[in-house]
């Protein structure tokens, strides 16, 4: 599972939210790539997950398969989904008309123009209301993530010193009080990624899921 969200770094989220694009309802009849819990995802929404994460350089330079980048999109936005009704289920589901706009503009940013990004919503069958939709979706899940998860990682500062002694050519030279902040925030990204797959892993077991699509 890739999903590891970051509440302290604006690129990350920025890229999540580019990463985890779901559910979008098209004005036409399309195939449905998954079913989760009665919760469709849409083929049109995987192609645009597709593409974003491509727009986004979230791929490592060699490039994986088409069929392995597929596979990896479309349980991205399964979890994403599984959290989402968690959320709902905890009533951690409210998000801000001024977080969603926030979070629309720093999206367009990866686009050249308005033009371009408008001509995105189309070839993916949505506009711009279902497009907020989805912001609010993966904001929700991003909050879920740092209060549920994250807020309750905590990092010793014997993990810190193991760490910096274990990796002094990385830090050029500077003491552990110059990198502890730097270090701090790593590992508590690590475990909080760890707790998400393990939360995922049961979410999953829990969850009916039926995907539609050949890999």
């Amino acid at each position: 599972m890739n999903l590891v969200l970051s509440g302290k770094s604006i690129i990350f989220f920025i890229i999540s939210l580019l990463l985890l694009i779901s559910n979008a309802e098209s004005k036409t009849v399309e195939r449905v790539a998954a079913v989760v819990n009665n919760k469709i995802i849409t083929l049109s929404a995987l192609n645009a997950a597709i593409e974003m994460k491509q727009i986004a350089h979230k791929e490592p330079a060699e490039a994986k398969d088409e069929n392995t980048i597929r596979k990896e999109t479309l349980w991205e936005l399964i979890d994403r989904n599984l959290l989402i009704n968690e959320a709902e289920r905890f009533g951690m589901a409210n998000v801000s008309d001024t977080e969603i706009t926030e979070a629309l503009t720093e999206v367009k940013k990866e686009f050249s123009s308005e033009v371009k990004f408008t001509k995105a919503l189309e070839r993916w069958g949505m506009d711009i209301e279902e497009f907020k939709s989805q912001l609010r979706e993966q904001i929700i899940s991003v909050m879920f993530v740092n209060q549920r998860l994250r807020f309750f990682v905590r990092i010793s500062e014997e993990d810190i010193k193991k760490f910096y002694n274990g990796n002094l050519s990385r830090f050029n030279n500077k003491t552990i009080d110059e990198v502890r902040g730097e270090i701090e925030a790593l590992l508590t990204e690590r475990e909080t990624a760890k707790k998400l797959e393990e939360y995922i892993k049961k979410l999953r077991s829990k969850a009916e899921i039926k995907i539609n699509v050949q890999y």
